[in-house]
């Protein structure tokens, strides 16, 4: 004795696949939201006294934390206009926090480290793009630095543009 109807059993199974891939798709999507969201901003602050300042703006929209790691900073200048003998360096800023860092949800955090050498050898070359290697979880970025500098006022800093 069949439970049954030979004639319906195919109807039964895609509906049941298709209710599996309706679950399935759903499970997926809520386990993404509940993930870390990191967004980084990188740019250079001018102060009122001409130092340069590095900034790190790690910000996580995401429900759960992450460790964030910050690597080396990638530097070039162009050499007139032959590339091959452009000018490249790799620098490693020193953030006064230590890494690796735990940015919990929901959080935003900055950091600043001194560039003032730095930008006394790049005012007068043209900046190829700088990037910063950050790695967030257990993927590695080039958060690129912005080529606008931010000036510090003493109410705080003017939004880049």
């Amino acid at each position: 004795m069949a439970l049954i109807n030979p004639d319906v059993a195919p109807t039964v199974a895609a509906a049941s696949l298709t209710v599996a891939i309706i679950s399935l798709a759903l499970a997926f999507y809520s386990f993404r939201a509940g993930g870390p969201k990191v967004s980084a901003q990188c740019y250079i602050a001018e102060e009122p006294s001409g130092e340069y300042f590095l900034r790190l703006v790690m910000s996580n929209r995401g429900r759960t934390a992450t460790t964030i790691d910050v690597g080396q900073l990638d530097v070039s200048w162009q050499y007139d206009y032959n590339p091959a003998k452009d000018t490249h360096r790799t620098l490693w800023p020193v953030f006064p926090e230590t890494f690796p860092y735990r940015l919990e949800g929901h959080t935003p955090v900055q950091w600043s480290c001194p560039a003032t050498e730095l930008m006394k050898t790049a005012i007068n070359m043209a900046p190829n793009t700088w990037r910063l290697h950050v790695k967030i979880g257990h993927r590695t970025r080039k958060v690129r630095v912005s080529k606008r500098i931010a000036h510090v006022t003493k109410d705080g800093i003017e939004p880049l543009r």
